[in-house]
Formats: structure tokens, sequence, C-alpha cells
């Protein structure tokens, strides 16, 4: 029987204020709970207010793991960091794309329309 964790969550870079989680294997019902859990140890340390979760290496994502990013999203932002993901390939790509969630996943947050406007 294989005893590898289905998911492996490390700081690869933490600097400005910006840390960068590397996620590898697969986040599905077994393992979604390792990446709230990754995500809340790197927000409470305090000194972190942008995220970036690298999922170069993730080759498996499901609805739970689809769920585990989106309530991770918000849970930061309720604490004042943005998160987002950084290159999603293959079949993870194509699940958050064909769900909908990727450009919200990827995208820097938008301005306000009062901030965008020129006075």
């Amino acid at each position: 029987m294989d005893q590898r964790p289905a998911v492996s969550i490390s700081m690869s870079s933490c600097s400005g204020g910006s840390g960068v989680l590397a996620v590898a294997g697969e986040i599905d019902l077994t393992s979604s709970e390792q990446l709230a859990v990754a995500v809340r140890d790197v927000v409470t340390r305090g000194d972190i207010d942008r995220i970036t979760l690298d999922l170069d290496q993730l080759t498996f994502l499901d609805s739970m793991g689809i769920h585990a990013l989106m309530d991770v999203k918000s849970w930061a932002s309720e604490h004042g960091v943005v998160l987002r993901v950084s290159n999603p390939h293959n079949m993870v790509h194509r699940v958050l794309a064909i769900t909908g969630v990727l450009t919200e996943l990827m995208d820097e947050p938008q301005r306000s329309s009062v901030q965008q406007a020129d006075f």
C-alpha cells in the first residue's frame, strides 16, 4: 500500500509581505484540509499580505479541491490577505477553467470603480 501523502505543501519563498506556497500532488476530499491548514498557518503569522499558491506540481484536483481553493481564498481575504494561484496546467487548468473559477483564482483583485475613476 502506498503511504505517500496525497498532497505536499511547502513555503517556497517569502519576502516583502508575499509568500509562495508550492502545492504538489493531489487536492481532493482526503487532502483538502491540509491546504486550509497551510494557508491559515501562513496568514496567522501576520507578516504576509499576499499568498500565491504555485500549482505547477499539482496533478489532480476534484470538486473538494476546488471548494478548498475557493474557501482559502475567501478566508485569506477576510484576514486582509490576497490569495491567488499560479502555474496551473494540464488537467488542473482545465478543471479550473471549466468550473469557471480560473479567472477568479488567478486575477488580481479589481479596484472599485471609485478608485478607478479619473478625477
